[in-house]
């Protein structure tokens, strides 16, 4: 996230949590300090202003005014120089100071939002395991506060910390209950920054268009406003956008915008470094390495090693760029240490960068073994993202059904108050109209029958959805490996043949790249087809990944499932594709492994793999045993 979003947005937001989730006790009126504390939690005023705003409120507020004295003390703990650790770790010792205060005991309250106020602190030194706990526990407390805008508020700052570290599920969960519990309180500006945290997630789960969508409609709202920082600091997060859509040259001109309107501003050396890294990665993605190794240059020395988000990314783009001018040397150095610094952060999506560039760079220095050592490692590393990626649009499904699904039940907690207040007025005036409050109410019961029905049938239409590849309709990467364990166990414990298939399109990004996305997935839809038609009905096809698909044959030996594969492989290798494209034809890879000794699926999934490569290695378009 950019400097001018982080600095200002972000700490303003936990301002307004600290004043508006925590009410008024005091006895005395003091219409002047009240005042500043709402435009606090309307979002008004900047990081320039708070400590403005502090002493101001520390000359309005008496000693003997214990929860307005509170409220000032919760607000003290933060502060918007982020990129000074002093700063940082005074305000960690701040909030355990009065998180153990005794006259901080009767405001539970304001206790949880100085812990949110420490949590996030340590998120910002990368302690990020505690910070989590300290989120989950913030949530824990809020939601037994049974105060709607604490929940809001600890949701809303641990799913971006999900989102950053590539959990989208758990992210767009908190997220976008976050979204609904601020939109039902009616409180726009803050419901308009956690759209940005929602925008950040699309862009980063890869949904770039929508991202812009809303980036764009955060940034209008934040013009409206006068907040020309904060809009220009969102002009980053719709650069980065574009990068993900591949319009590099638009993602350059908005990057260039935000650098230049901090040169203007005569920002800190550090935000200026920060912003140059992001012009340099776009100039690099334009393959104009010699200037973007200017922007690197300009950055490398105002960011250090314990900044571990940023000094990952330097790294990377220096590693990319001295790849590209052929310094392999300084290039694997660089590599090294994004590589390190990203796994310390736990950013799974930065590692899995810096691993692909290191076996590029283990490549040109003919170091074949471990570059092949590399290829695995980011295999694994791939696969992880993946399947969070795989879970992703299930929780964002399920986030919204159960949004949906409170709102629904509250109506009817509402209505239910309504008729038993109506059926005691009815009793005391009549009492033969108690039959018609008990029609009424069976009337009421079968209409909640129904509904519970039809959310019933719903329910078990989302988990078909789920474990269905939306593209192939054949089952996802979830499906078929719950089935294939079943499968596995079952062979083992009868002592009964069981095998599996494992092929994937050979040269398959050659396809997107030639004939575009569209013919690439009327390739995979066609594979299914014939994949599936070729198999027995006791048999499974799955897709488990973008060109891989898994089959599993029961009661099949190792010998006959080679034979059904090696059928596939010819009978797609001659299947006419001309609906596709004139006179194109695909082949496909496929490795052969049947059950032998393995204690677990995974092992044989394991085998399976290691013959698609053999498979692979000795020239595509064939099959291999495991």
């Amino acid at each position: 996230m950019n400097l001018f979003y982080k600095t200002i947005v972000v700490l303003i937001f936990c301002f307004s949590c600290t004043m508006g989730s925590f009410p008024l006790l005091a006895a005395s009126d003091n219409p002047k300090a009240d005042e500043i504390f709402e435009k606090i939690i309307n979002g008004h005023g900047t990081s320039d202003s708070h400590s403005q705003m502090l002493s101001e409120l520390e000359t309005l507020i008496s000693r003997s005014d214990t929860p307005r004295r509170m409220r000032l003390n919760a607000l003290k703990c933060w502060e918007p120089d982020i990129s000074n650790n002093q700063v940082i770790n005074a305000a960690i010792a701040y909030a355990d100071q009065w998180l153990q205060h005794d006259s901080m005991a009767p405001y539970p309250k304001l206790k949880l939002e100085l812990l949110l106020c420490k949590s996030w602190y340590l998120e910002q030194k990368n302690e990020v395991e505690i910070a989590m706990q300290g989120y989950n526990q913030a949530v824990k407390q809020a939601y037994a506060l049974e105060d709607n805008r604490l929940i809001a508020d600890a949701r809303s700052i641990r799913g971006e910390l999900f989102s950053f570290q590539g959990n989208f599920s758990a992210a767009l969960e908190d997220l976008i209950t976050a979204q609904h519990l601020y939109e039902n309180q009616e409180l726009s500006y803050w419901s308009n920054y956690n759209l940005g945290s929602i925008a950040t997630s699309y862009r980063r789960f890869g949904d770039p268009q929508n991202a812009i969508r809303y980036f764009e409609q955060q940034k209008q709202a934040h013009l409206k406003r006068g907040e020309i920082d904060i809009a220009t600091g969102i002009e980053t997060e719709i650069g980065f956008s574009y990068e993900e859509l591949g319009e590099y040259e638009k993602a350059l001109e908005k990057h260039l915008k935000v650098y230049r309107a901090g040169e203007q501003k005569k920002l800190a050396e550090f935000d200026m470094a920060i912003f140059a890294l992001n012009v340099a990665a776009a100039l690099l993605r334009l393959e104009r390495t010699q200037e973007a190794l200017q922007y690197l240059q300009q950055a490398k020395p105002h960011i250090a090693s314990d900044q571990i988000g940023f000094y990952g990314e330097l790294n990377i783009y220096l590693a990319q760029a001295y790849l590209n001018t052929s310094k392999l040397e300084l290039a694997f150095k660089h590599v090294v240490l994004a590589e390190k610094s990203h796994r310390k952060s736990k950013n799974q999506r930065g590692e899995e960068r810096a691993l692909f560039i290191k076996s590029q760079i283990l490549g040109e220095n003919q170091d074949w073994q471990a570059a092949y050592d590399t290829q695995r490692q980011l295999f694994e590393t791939h696969k992880a993202l993946d399947a969070k990626q795989e879970s992703r649009r299930t929780a964002e499904i399920r986030g919204r059904f159960n949004s949906d699904k409170m709102e629904q039940e509250n109506l009817q907690l509402l209505e239910y108050k309504r008729l038993k207040e109506q059926e005691h007025i009815i009793t005391q005036q009549n009492k033969y109209l108690q039959v018609a409050v008990l029609l009424l109410a069976l009337v009421i019961i079968i209409i909640l029958g129904l509904y519970l029905l039809k959310q019933f049938r719903r329910t078990r239409t989302l988990e078909a959805l789920a474990l269905t590849d939306h593209l192939t309709q054949l089952p996802n990467r979830r499906h078929i490996y719950v089935r294939g364990e079943k499968e596995f166990a079952k062979s083992k414990a009868n002592h009964t043949d069981f095998s599996i298939i494992l092929f994937d399109a050979d040269h398959f990004k050659k396809v997107n790249d030639i004939l575009g996305h569209d013919a690439g997935d009327n390739v995979l839809v066609k594979l299914a087809q014939l994949s599936a038609s070729m198999m027995r009905k006791g048999d499974m096809v799955g897709r488990i990944g973008g060109e891989e698909f898994l089959i599993l044959l029961r009661e099949t030996p190792l010998n006959q499932a080679q034979i059904i594969a090696e059928r596939l492989v010819t009978t797609i290798a001659n299947e006419n594709l001309d609906d596709i494209d004139p006179g194109f034809r695909v082949t496909i890879s496929a490795g052969v492994a049947a059950i032998d000794g393995q204690t677990n699926f995974k092992e044989l999934m394991s085998r399976a793999d290691q013959a698609l490569y053999e498979a692979k290695e000795a020239g595509r378009n064939c099959v291999k045993r495991g």
